[in-house]
């Protein structure tokens, strides 16, 4: 008697729940657009078209993932936050401003790569001017030189040494609260120097602060030691910040300054 009982409510539900999903109540009548962190404009029509998510479908079944690359492929500039749904028949798609901060040189050519700190490549750009950002050296995006953002998401391998040292290097001065603009307010470039296993950080007053790569020691830990004795320099007007090179000694396992 039981398992007839479940077998029937099983069945019920075999029935019941493909209704409810498919249900009239909860299909997609409204879609909005809502920007977070600093103001932007944005297109929400277009952000709303190239979602692809089809109006009077079913709430339960459009596919957030899918939403999510087809708006990021045709809208480079722009980031996902997450896409919510307000049952019964609601989608909100929160969306934020990538901020290019890192500019990688495209091999082969004189074209630079616009990179935000998640490593996403935001803009293509023939040269710098204008463009408040940092120049990744030692470093090159090897893509196709014909390469176009609205044909494909390009994003910085981070199985490479170059991509992950970047990308540790930002993370290390977020820490310090240097992120997207305030990090290029007081870094000229980074330069990598595989040769040696160290990378240097070329301050805007004229300084360097050098990482070592390959140590007991995260590169995150490194940046924000070296910058904060650098910082310090900086509010106590020390004349070494203007030049010469902040590095750490391994030796007696404390930061120095060599003119």
């Amino acid at each position: 008697m039981n398992k007839r009982i479940i077998i029937l409510f099983v069945c019920l539900l075999l029935v019941v729940i493909p209704t409810v999903l498919l249900s009239a109540v909860f299909i997609v009548r409204d879609i909005d657009v809502v920007g977070i962190g600093d103001e932007f404009t944005f297109d929400a029509n277009k952000i709303i078209k190239d979602s692809r998510i089809a109006m009077k479908s079913s709430i339960f079944i459009l596919s957030e993932k899918n939403a999510l690359h087809n708006i990021e492929l045709r809208n480079p500039e722009i980031k996902v936050v997450n896409i919510e749904r307000i049952v019964p028949n609601k989608v909100v798609i929160n969306i934020a401003r990538r901020v290019p901060v890192v500019a990688v040189n495209i091999k082969g050519t004189t074209r630079y790569g616009l990179v935000d700190r998640d490593l996403r490549v935001v803009k293509i750009v023939d040269n710098l001017v204008g463009y408040n950002v940092v120049e990744y050296k030692g470093y090159v995006l090897d893509v196709n030189k014909e390469i176009s953002l609205e044909e494909d998401i390009i994003t910085l391998n981070r199985k490479e040494v170059g991509a992950y040292v970047i990308e540790c290097v930002l993370r290390g001065f977020e820490k310090v609260g240097y992120a997207n603009d305030r990090f290029s307010s007081v870094v000229e470039s980074v330069i990598n120097d595989y040769d040696n296993n160290k990378c240097l950080i070329k301050t805007n007053k004229g300084a360097s602060i050098e990482i070592i790569i390959n140590s007991n020691i995260g590169i995150e830990e490194f940046v924000v030691a070296g910058f904060s004795l650098f910082k310090s320099d900086v509010e106590n007007k020390n004349p070494r910040v203007d030049s010469g090179t902040y590095y750490f000694d391994v030796d007696t396992k404390s930061w120095n300054h060599r003119a």
